[in-house]
């Protein structure tokens, strides 16, 4: 049986997990600040609020052209 190495905290794996998500999804040159710290947190809100705002205005029109 292999030995997994000690958890340091739950919100540090839970951090590097989903970085290492949304690093496939973003170009190279925003995957190179998601590791540097403090700058990280702000890519990831950044590109969260940015995917709400799309997907809200998005489904606005196409709501709107559905029903009216």
């Amino acid at each position: 049986m292999t030995r997994k190495k000690p958890q340091d905290s739950v919100f540090k794996e839970a951090w590097d997990n989903m970085r290492d998500d949304v690093s496939g999804l973003l170009p190279d040159s925003l995957t190179d600040k998601l590791g540097q710290g403090k700058r990280g947190w702000k890519v990831i809100v950044i590109v969260t609020v940015a995917e709400l705002l799309l997907l809200g205005v998005v489904g606005k029109f196409v709501y709107d052209w559905l029903v009216g």
